[in-house]
């Protein structure tokens, strides 16, 4: 009987394991899906303000890519 029980307990540990896993890399990619939705809100509304400002194309891309202008 100890045998079965233990048997049960491991299989059922190996299932909670798997399911705390898969809620991990379910999380970590909507994290990650997050973070660059709220990037390209922040990069859009940054062109927007400098084009209010006046600053050219190239100005806004190369602030948002930090090269230089000659």
């Amino acid at each position: 009987m100890n045998d079965e029980w233990g048997e049960e307990v491991r299989e059922m540990c190996n299932l909670s394991q798997g399911i705390e896993e898969k809620g991990i890399r379910k999380g970590l990619k909507q994290g990650i899906e997050q973070g660059i939705t709220q990037q390209k809100q922040n990069t859009i509304s940054f062109i927007k303000e400098m084009q209010k400002k006046g600053w050219s194309a190239e100005e806004i891309l190369a602030s948002l890519t930090n090269i230089e202008i000659e």
